[in-house]
């Protein structure tokens, strides 16, 4: 993009002084992967995202983060490990992104259910988990990091989801230098 201004400036009220600058910009854009507008359009690899903004169309800019579940376990391709007590389906007409939403439902025994996936972490590095939930009546969801062995410490959130509406959750924490790994999400 190259644009020129003139500026005209009034020096001691006789003299006039005329500047004129050419200015060159060059913008260059880079993402290796697709991403996802606020309401889960799908944006292309090195195009960048707009959202609307406080005076219209502002761009997104990336954080330079790194996905950790690869896009075949993000987008529920591949099944997680489940609770004894919960039922899951990928659900194709319930989705936020891809062609569908992981269902996990409480199977009416026990006291929970769960999705979870199995991932190494490093110890001592700082982590955010997010993701988007839905539910069909309010209820309170959860979100965590926990050990898979003793004493099973966790990292987690409990939020209280609007019913039918997407909700983000999200919980941030630094991996202590004895956690047990691998990590479950």
């Amino acid at each position: 993009m190259s644009t020129t201004a003139t500026y005209t400036f009034t020096v001691n009220g006789n003299r006039i002084l005329e500047a004129r600058f050419a200015i060159n910009i060059t913008i260059a854009f880079a993402r290796n992967s697709v991403a996802y507008t606020s309401d889960g359009a799908q944006v292309a690899v090195n195009q960048p995202r707009f959202e609307q903004g406080k005076f219209g169309k502002a761009i997104m800019i990336e954080e330079g983060t790194t996905n950790l579940l690869p896009a075949n376990k993000a987008n529920c391709e591949i099944a997680p490990d489940l609770t004894a007590y919960a039922i899951a389906a990928v659900d194709t007409s319930r989705k936020l992104v891809g062609s569908g939403s992981l269902k996990v439902q409480w199977g009416g025994w026990g006291w929970y259910a769960y999705a979870q996936y199995n991932i190494a972490l490093t110890n001592g590095n700082t982590y955010t988990v997010s993701g988007r939930v839905y539910a069909e009546e309010s209820k309170y969801l959860s979100l965590s990091a926990q050990e898979n062995a003793s004493p099973w410490h966790m990292f987690s959130t409990l939020s209280l989801i609007p019913a039918k509406q997407w909700t983000r959750l999200s919980v941030t924490f630094t991996l202590p230098s004895d956690w047990t790994q691998p990590s479950r999400i």
